[in-house]
């Protein structure tokens, strides 16, 4: 193996991959959004470019990433190989004073992005000496994220300095993607997906297969009498002139018909016309029958009957809005009500679908690492409930779940997280039922198998899920769904917008390409720019790269062997496959 050679990177420590060579010498020369799957080492790039950054322009370089735990680990890392100091850590446990001590004397400094913004308005710190920018996570770099301010006052204070972006994911939208790159500065793209060939010989085999499942009858009966409720309040919308088909009427659609309603109400000033008044509660009382939909078809019986209950009790309590008190008058919902009390204890199919999952993996490779992901508390509850009666065929399974504490519910401390994370890493816990909390902002180690009990509509999310398995070894991936229900919807959404991004990402390259001018890559006199033996020796890949662009980085030899990435299932399709068999 061979390794980085840089004056201030630790010797022998990090090895030489030729694709994040190539990324970190252009990202050293140019602002960059740097577009790579999880597990590739996104923080190693970020970590020479750093270094190359204090080597030729000296402190202060600012690596942001949005969460604690995620600054602790780039610190971690930092500290681990970086020949530089100070590393200082910033989250808002550090006073203020402190801070602004530290600011003076650092070389390099991680923080979430909140403490720095909050730094920069009260006065404490100015960005006039800071280098670069790494903002991790970028596609967060939209609307009102701290980032965008921040970036904002960089581009105005330090215009010549740099900008990197790290994202696995920066989503579909392509508006969205433009507005990341122009929030942060940014002017030259750097992709690579696991079938490039720089990328393959370090990547792992990744297996991705369905459990495809139906919706019992006694759930579809209830599931039935919630649509026709549903359909009541979209007819009474349709006839307002808000739907357009009150008969498919999506989640995405009813999300926009808020939107109108309250340009509609904007426009009126203060005295508003009392349809719009009616069509906002109609609003409001369908978009929650939606959610008890997504309930049935996804979750199951508990969980749907646990969320009706809970109408319930708004509804009658002191501060129940309109549209709760009506929902629950309503002969259909109490109907539903009823039907969901007398079938609450019922598992949904992929519950045991999970289970033997699960257990498929512990007997064929009793070291495994399991991550089963759930979207809600209600149903990651269950299912440590089920895997827990488990123990003596050695499943070990734990509930990760986030911060906030809910009705009977109580969230996890990070300390509380941390020490789950670490066990099961040991292998004291075997099976990590998790909810989104650890998609992003959590060192959770590779593991063998992934479950995604529920599709998720966002490729962002999809793709951070899957990026916990298939790093260090070959991974797995496995994909509960319900047949006829929004899951066909929600998997079909989250792989178009994945092909959509990736295409959008390859057309903005290719702009940017055109627009800047790559005669700006030079080699200078005493420069330790050295190219990587990948382009010494194979001439350009197909990502290509410019003669004489500087590397301060030695990469020598390629690592033999080859990777390869399986078709979901080995099959393409369609939505027959999820009709029926």
């Amino acid at each position: 193996m061979e390794y980085i050679e840089h004056p201030l990177i630790k010797p022998n420590a990090i090895e030489a991959r030729a694709f994040q060579v190539n990324i970190a010498r252009r990202a050293s020369q140019r602002s960059t959004l740097v577009v790579i799957p999880t597990g590739l080492g996104k923080t190693v790039i970020a970590l020479m470019v750093i270094a190359e950054t204090l080597r030729k322009r000296g402190p202060l370089i600012l690596f942001l990433a949005p969460t604690k735990p995620l600054v602790e680990q780039h610190a971690d890392t930092l500290k681990k190989f970086l020949l530089a100091s100070p590393v200082v850590t910033f989250t808002g446990e550090v006073p203020p004073a402190e801070r602004e001590r530290k600011y003076r004397d650092a070389a390099v400094i991680v923080s979430t992005p909140q403490v720095i913004y909050n730094d920069l308005l009260a006065g404490r710190f100015n960005l006039q000496r800071v280098n670069l920018i790494v903002f991790d996570e970028a596609h967060r770099a939209v609307g009102n994220y701290a980032y965008v301010p921040i970036a904002r006052r960089y581009l105005l204070e330090r215009p010549e300095a740099l900008s990197m972006g790290l994202t696995a994911s920066p989503g579909w939208d392509e508006k969205k993607i433009i507005e990341v790159c122009t929030n942060l500065g940014i002017d030259h793209v750097e992709i690579r997906t696991r079938n490039d060939p720089d990328v393959k010989p370090y990547i792992q085999d990744l297996e991705l297969t369905w459990v495809k499942v139906d919706v019992p009858e006694a759930l579809r009966v209830v599931k039935n009498t919630l649509e026709e409720l549903m359909r009541s309040y979209c007819m009474k919308m349709a006839q307002m002139g808000l739907i357009y088909n009150p008969k498919r009427t999506s989640t995405k659609e009813l999300v926009e018909v808020g939107k109108r309603i309250r340009r509609m109400m904007a426009q009126g000033g203060k005295k508003h016309p009392p349809h719009l008044y009616h069509a906002a509660s109609l609003h409001a009382q369908a978009l929650k029958i939606s959610h008890a939909l997504e309930l049935a078809e996804t979750q199951g019986p508990g969980a749907l009957f646990h969320y009706l209950d809970r109408l319930v009790e708004e509804a009658y309590s002191p501060s129940a809005s309109k549209a709760a008190k009506a929902i629950v008058k309503n002969e259909l919902f109490r109907r539903a009500y009823n039907l969901a009390e007398a079938i609450k204890d019922m598992d949904h199919p992929k519950v045991q679908a999970a289970i033997n999952v699960v257990r498929e993996q512990i007997k064929k490779k009793p070291d495994s690492r399991i991550i089963l992901f759930s979207q809600y508390r209600d149903t990651a509850s269950l299912l440590y409930e089920r895997l827990s009666s488990l123990e003596e065929e050695r499943i070990r399974p734990v509930r990760f779940v986030g911060q906030a504490s809910r009705r009977g519910d109580k969230g996890l401390k990070q300390r509380e997280q941390k020490e789950i994370v670490e066990r099961f890493r040991e292998g004291y816990y075997n099976v990590l039922i998790a909810t989104s909390v650890a998609e992003e902002g959590l060192d959770i180690p590779s593991t063998d198998l992934v479950i995604f009990y529920e599709p998720v509509p966002s490729e962002i999310r999809t793709i951070q899920r899957r990026g916990r398995t298939g790093r260090t070894r070959m991974g797995r991936v496995v994909i509960l769904i319900t047949r006829e229900t929004r899951d066909v919807a929600y998997f079909f959404s989250s792989v178009k917008k994945e092909k959509r991004m990736e295409a959008h990402l390859k057309r903005l390259k290719e702009a940017l390409k055109q627009t800047t001018l790559l005669e700006d890559y030079t080699t200078t006199a005493g420069d330790l720019f050295l190219k990587s033996q990948q382009e010494k020796t194979s001439g350009e890949g197909e990502r290509g790269g410019e003669e004489g662009v500087p590397s301060a980085f030695e990469g020598k030899e390629m690592v033999e062997g080859a990777g390869k990435v399986d078709t979901p299932g080995g099959e393409q399709l369609t939505l027959v496959d999820f009709v029926g068999d």
